[in-house]
């Protein structure tokens, strides 16, 4: 039997319970996106100036991956 009552549950009981385990870094952030952008511009380039195609389809592979993690790392 599930011994927790309604209010061990509310949002703010939860925000605070976890409060310890959130912390902000303002470099860690701009560190992620410069790499994340760098990264994709590579892999751009790299796709339209190479001659192999099997190399062409893993760098495009790359680059799209790189596009999704943009947008969680703009998301979030």
């Amino acid at each position: 039997m599930d011994e927790r009552t309604i209010d061990d549950t509310h949002p703010r009981m939860l925000r605070d319970a976890m409060r310890p385990f959130v912390e902000r870094d303002n470099a860690v952030a701009y560190a992620a996106a410069l790499l994340d952008v760098a990264v994709y511009v590579a892999a751009t380039a790299l796709a339209v100036t190479v001659d192999a195609t099997w190399l062409k389809l893993v760098l495009s592979l790359a680059a799209g991956i790189m596009i999704s993690t943009l947008f969680v790392l703009g998301h979030d």
